[in-house]
């Protein structure tokens, strides 16, 4: 797989993320003598070490000996890491991620990858149990904590491996996808991009490197954009596309719709997740599956069976009688998707507490963020989620709550969980969003009332 190494030793550093640890676990599976690092013990660094793969709490040079014979880096471990510059001393290659994750993926013959600014963990999953009820045994890397796969990794056959394809420093033009999916395409990013052309440009490169199959989104403009060529593309959408979603029902407790490829009904799709974001994400799938030849009937079931990934519009538990969701939303487009999903569920209030992320995206689309936020019912805001970059002052998260009317800033977690205490009535629907820790909130919400 890996070619000739000195060795079959490969170090991980930054083991605890989350297409991190599904390599290491693909490599160990294949022979190789898997260790790493990372910053901080986490669930998932004690279930690799519980599965026999050491980590290293701490990165620092003394990680790295002289019998590794690759270091593998996720572009948030930068090149001048004491494990990177250790590794570089001794003449040990260095590789990034992405590019290993497209070396596992040439050794499988059917390369489904899942490309977008949002909705990409979602949709690889719903991908992954369509896949797995059509019995096709695929192995699958989701971004995210998938319940009904036991976490974020699926080993299977060699015949098709399913992943996110992210678009970030273009880490997905490293990939091979046979077919891929492009949902849409929006202004994320921007502490790498220069704006839209670029970003879009990215995706036209990964278009052109798909072999035979994409499934795009006809209701993005900036997709419908871009160029196809060399392979089959297909249109999916509500409104644009071979592939439609007509007589949507948006209910309590479940979605439905008719699918339709031209003027031919092909399906009656019925889901357990809210949203018209989840009847196009589910019609992407339903179009791929049915171009690569799948029985419909199995892909449909494991559609309605689909319950959601962790992060992604997450019941944690009712505080008082008030329902206590969190979802990963970070950019405007994915914070409004989260206000409309919590809005079929019709609560009295909608409470939100805000957490930004990164100081770039902020900055960059505040009139964006501003505006989503204000169709909160009741709004707090925390402070920014620096992720990788450092707070230089150019935005702090006060300068968003002098925009919003009603908005309160949340100093602490702790004073945010008494806010709410304080706020939350019956009939209400409790939300935290962002990419962050944000969700922590809710959790010591509930803490506090056991």
């Amino acid at each position: 797989m890996l070619g000739n190494l000195n060795n079959r030793k490969v170090f991980f550093s930054g083991i605890g993320g989350v297409s991190m640890n599904a390599l290491a676990i693909i490599l160990k599976g294949n022979g190789y003598e898997v260790c790493g690092s990372d910053r901080v013990s986490s669930v998932v660094t004690d279930r690799l070490i519980a599965g026999g793969i050491p980590v290293c709490i701490g990165q620092v040079a003394e990680n790295i000996t002289e019998d590794i014979g690759l270091l593998v880096r996720t572009a948030a471990v930068p090149m001048d890491s004491p494990e990177v510059v250790r590794a570089m001393e001794l003449s040990i290659p260095v590789m990034e991620r992405s590019t290993l994750l497209g070396i596992v993926m040439k050794e499988y013959k059917e390369r489904i990858n899942i490309s977008g600014t949002h909705g990409k963990t979602t949709t690889t999953a719903m991908t992954a149990l369509a896949l797995m009820k059509a019995g096709k045994e695929p192995t699958v890397t989701v971004g995210g904590e998938f319940p009904q796969m036991n976490g974020n990794l699926l080993l299977g056959k060699n015949d098709y491996f399913v992943c996110e394809a992210c678009e970030y420093v273009e880490s997905f033009l490293e990939f091979f996808p046979s077919a891929s999916i492009i949902l849409n395409i929006e202004a994320d990013h921007l502490d790498y991009y220069r704006d839209i052309d670029h970003i879009r440009s990215a995706f036209q490169k990964f278009a052109d490197k798909t072999e035979r199959l994409i499934v795009a989104n006809g209701d993005d403009e900036n997709v419908r954009k871009l160029t196809f060529r060399g392979c089959k593309a297909v249109l999916y959408g509500i409104n644009h596309g071979d592939y439609l979603a007509n007589n949507i029902q948006l209910s309590f407790d479940k979605t439905e719709y008719d699918a339709y490829f031209h003027d031919e009904k092909i399906a009656h799709v019925v889901l357990k997740v809210a949203g018209k974001h989840n009847v196009s994400n589910s019609l992407a799938v339903l179009a791929l599956c049915r171009e690569l030849g799948l029985d419909l009937a199995p892909v449909l079931e494991g559609l309605s069976e689909f319950l959601g990934t962790k992060r992604r519009m997450e019941y944690k538990g009712d505080s008082k009688g008030v329902p206590v969701y969190d979802d990963y939303a970070h950019h405007p487009t994915e914070i409004e998707t989260t206000i409309s999903s919590i809005r079929q569920k019709q609560p009295k209030r909608l409470v939100m507490l805000f957490q930004p992320h990164t100081f770039t995206r902020t900055y960059t689309l505040k009139d964006e963020f501003i505006e989503v936020l204000k169709k909160a019912d009741v709004l707090f805001l925390a402070d920014i989620y620096p992720a990788r970059e450092p707070d230089t002052g150019l935005i702090h998260t006060r300068d968003l709550v002098e925009k919003i009317p009603g908005a309160v800033y949340s100093p602490s977690f702790q004073e945010a969980v008494e806010q709410l205490q304080a706020e939350l009535k019956d009939g209400d629907i409790f939300v935290t969003v962002g990419a962050g820790d944000i969700y922590k909130v809710g959790e010591n919400l509930l803490k506090a009332e056991e």
